[in-house]
C-alpha cells in the first residue's frame, strides 16, 4: 500500500523535517505555513505538523487507472476524509483528485477543480502560492511514457514554474528504482566533464561505479543538482539538505529530500535573470548520506570517495541539539569512507 507509515518514516517526519519547517517559519517569520502535497490516506504529516501548518491545505489523491486501482483509491479517499475529521484538520483543506503530476502540469484536477492557493490565471499558466510542497513518490524519480517522456521529471520542472516568486520548502521522497533507464549515469557523467578542481573526476567516477544495489548513492548525487538546476532558472536560491536513505514500507528501499528555495527579490521585487545559489557542484556533491534504521538518524558508514567529516556539523545545524549530538559522533566511530564498511 503506498504511503504505508514506518518507524523510519515517522522518524524522519518528526525529527528531520519538523526542524526544518520549524526553521523555515523563523527565518521566513511565517506564524503557520500553507501545505500542498501527498498527505496519504492516514495523514500523518499534516497530523505531525498541525501545530506549524496554516488550514489553507492542499492534498491530492490519485483516483487510479485500472478498475482496481480505482476501487482501491475511493476506499483510501474515505480513510482520508475521516482520519481528518477524527484529528480535527477537515476546515480548510482541500481534496484534489487525480494523479499529482497531472495536476502540477496542468493547474487542475480530474473534476477541474484547481490547487486553493493559485493567482486566478488560466489553469495552463496559473502561479500556485505554496510554503510547503511534499512530494512522496512510492513508485520512484520518474517513469517513461510510450514517447520516452518521464512525467514526474517534467511536474517538478513545472512545480517551479508554478511556484516562481514564492519561497517555499521541498520535501522529495523517491523510490530507488524507477526507469529513467541510463539518464542518471549520462547525467552523472555530465556532471563530470566539468572542471572542479583536484579530485572531482575521481568522486564522479566513485558515484558511476555504484552497483545496482547502490543506486541511492547515485541518485544521491544527481537529485540535488538537478533540482538546484531547474530552482535556480526558476529564480529561486536552492539550498539542499543531505538526504536520507531509508526502508520504508514492504522493505522498499527509500530516498528523502530537502530543499529551502527562496525566491530572489531585487528592490522589494522579484527578479527576473536567475537565482544564484550559495552552494556549488562541490558542495552538492560533498554532501553527506544519512540513513534512517529502527527510527534512528545516523551517518552512512560509506561515503564518496574523498569525504570530508568536517563538512558534516555544517550539514545539520538546523536540527535540536539532542538530535545533532546523537548524529555527529557516529562520525568518528569508524572511516566513513572505507570500501569495506556497511
Amino acid at each position: 500500500m503506498p504511503f504505508a507509515d514506518t518507524e523510519n518514516k515517522a522518524a524522519i517526519r518528526r525529527q528531520w523535517d519538523r526542524a526544518l519547517l520549524t526553521r523555515w517559519m523563523r527565518i521566513r517569520r511565517r506564524s503557520l505555513l500553507t501545505y500542498f502535497g501527498l498527505p496519504g490516506p492516514d495523514v500523518c504529516d499534516l497530523i505531525d505538523w498541525k501545530d506549524l501548518l496554516d488550514r489553507h491545505r492542499t492534498g491530492v489523491e490519485s483516483v487510479g487507472h485500472t478498475r482496481r486501482e480505482q476501487v482501491k483509491a475511493q476506499d483510501e479517499m474515505g480513510r482520508l476524509t475521516t482520519n481528518l475529521f477524527v484529528a480535527g484538520l477537515s476546515s480548510g483543506f482541500q481534496l484534489l483528485r487525480a494523479d499529482v503530476e497531472d495536476v502540477l502540469l496542468d493547474g487542475l484536477d480530474s473534476d477541474g477543480s484547481r490547487p486553493l492557493l493559485n493567482d486566478g490565471r488560466a489553469a495552463h499558466a496559473a502561479r500556485f502560492g505554496y510554503d510547503l510542497v511534499n512530494l512522496d513518490f512510492d513508485g520512484g524519480l520518474g517513469y517513461r511514457d510510450g514517447s520516452g517522456a518521464a512525467r514526474r521529471v517534467a511536474a517538478l520542472k513545472k512545480l517551479f514554474e508554478r511556484q516562481e516568486g514564492h519561497s517555499f520548502l521541498l520535501f522529495l521522497t523517491i523510490n530507488v528504482r524507477d526507469t529513467m533507464g541510463g539518464e542518471i549515469e549520462s547525467y552523472l557523467r555530465g556532471l563530470r566533464t566539468r572542471e572542479r578542481g583536484p579530485g572531482w573526476q575521481k568522486t564522479l567516477d566513485w558515484y558511476l561505479s555504484r552497483t545496482e544495489g547502490e543506486r541511492e548513492y547515485k541518485l544521491k548525487a544527481a537529485v540535488p543538482s538537478f533540482i538546484q538546476t531547474i530552482a535556480e532558472a526558476r529564480v529561486f536560491r536552492c539550498t539542499s539538505r543531505p538526504p536520507i536513505a531509508y526502508e520504508g514500507h514492504e522493505r522498499a528501499h527509500m530516498i528523502h529530500f530537502a530543499f529551502e528555495l527562496e525566491a530572489v527579490a531585487l528592490d522589494g521585487q522579484p527578479a527576473n535573470l536567475r537565482g544564484f545559489s550559495v552552494q556549488d557542484d562541490i558542495d552538492l556533491i560533498e554532501l553527506p548520506l544519512i540513513r534512517c534504521k529502527e527510527g534512528q538518524l545516523r551517518f552512512a558508514s560509506r561515503q564518496h570517495e574523498g569525504f570530508n567529516a568536517a563538512c558534516c556539523a555544517a550539514s545539520v545545524d538546523f536540527l535540536p541539539e539532542n538530535i545533532r549530538a546523537a548524529l555527529l559522533p557516529a562520525l568518528t566511530e569508524k572511516p566513513v569512507w572505507s570500501e569495506n564498511n556497511e
